[in-house]
């Protein structure tokens, strides 16, 4: 898949790579307390749409701060809606290994007794 369309807005990387961590980070609950004898938490919606919306956030900051043309526009709506689809493949990846590895705990649990 390819990410980046034929032309990009002048400025749209340098402008990615100028974001700070803030504008992209997202915070993935995790338990301090999960052991290789407890289940792992899939990937659920409310992160994906986390995701979504920071990636929206920075569409709109980038439009807010240039002057765009409706095909440099369509130009970054095309790498977000590209994004998107490449972060889903990536959590449908991440939640059917999770999936395995919880299928896995399972098994030990009920083979090796454990509670």
């Amino acid at each position: 898949m390819e990410i980046l369309p034929e032309t990009v807005p002048e400025g749209f990387l340098e402008f990615l790579e100028s974001l700070d961590e803030d504008d992209y980070k997202i915070a993935v609950p995790t338990s301090d307390t999960q052991t290789a004898t407890t289940q792992t938490s899939l990937i659920e919606n409310d992160i994906i749409n986390e995701i979504y919306q920071k990636l929206d956030e920075i569409y709109l900051k980038f439009i807010r701060i240039n002057n765009l043309s409706e095909s440099e526009k369509k130009s970054i709506e095309t790498i977000i809606n590209n994004l998107r689809s490449l972060i889903i493949k990536i959590i449908n990846s991440l939640n059917g290994q999770i999936s395995t590895y919880n299928n896995d705990i399972a098994d030990l649990k009920k083979k090796y007794c454990f509670l």
